[in-house]
């Protein structure tokens, strides 16, 4: 599979550990294309479009969590998660 960087799949998120994002989510795909030819990895951020993440105070104000807009509407992308591909 030949991953590049900006595409969105989705991913089997399982085993996750803790609180981490769990079952078969979007992801984006947030590596450069050169990484993810060289490593055979990707890595990814899973994305939602739940309303939490847009007003909660912990989600809003965490450096982990950030809004992408588009002329569709929003989502929201957790950025610490590593998936192999």
């Amino acid at each position: 599979m030949n991953c590049k960087q900006g595409e969105i799949y989705f991913v089997n998120l399982e085993p996750a550990l803790g609180t981490e994002t769990k079952k078969k989510r979007p992801c984006l795909v947030v590596s450069n294309n050169h990484y993810n030819r060289l490593m055979n990895t990707v890595i990814v951020i899973p994305i939602s479009s739940s309303e939490k993440y847009l007003e909660e105070k912990k989600y809003v104000k965490s450096p982990l969590y950030f809004q992408v807009n588009n002329k569709n509407g929003h989502v929201t992308a957790r950025s610490n998660r590593r998936h192999g591909s």
